[in-house]
């Protein structure tokens, strides 16, 4: 499950401080950015931009942060990097789908 959803299953270490004060910093932080919970809520502009900013973020090291120095296994793989960013240029070369319509025109 993806940290910036609105469910993250929480691991023992995580509720230790200062471990979990470093993982509240960060999630918050993140989910501040996008929550992947309210995608739907999202315009497809503004989708596109987070689409856009997270295959950058991704390609920088930047994401997901500081959680994988608890979690190595949430460290992204070449080919979720490459997944990330195809999406945002799917995304920019076309319409979205959402929850609210079927096609966005």
């Amino acid at each position: 499950m993806s940290l910036l959803s609105a469910f993250n299953g929480e691991m023992y270490s995580t509720r230790v401080a200062p471990v979990s004060w470093l993982m509240a910093y960060t999630v918050d932080k993140g989910r501040k950015a996008v929550n992947f919970s309210d995608w739907a809520a999202y315009e497809p502009d503004v989708q596109r931009t987070l689409l856009a900013a997270s295959c950058e973020d991704a390609s920088n090291g930047r994401m997901p942060g500081a959680y994988t120095l608890i979690r190595r296994d949430a460290r992204l793989s070449t080919q979720d990097i490459q997944t990330i960013c195809a999406v945002a240029r799917q995304a920019r070369a076309g319409p979205l789908l959402d929850d609210r319509n079927e096609r966005r025109r």
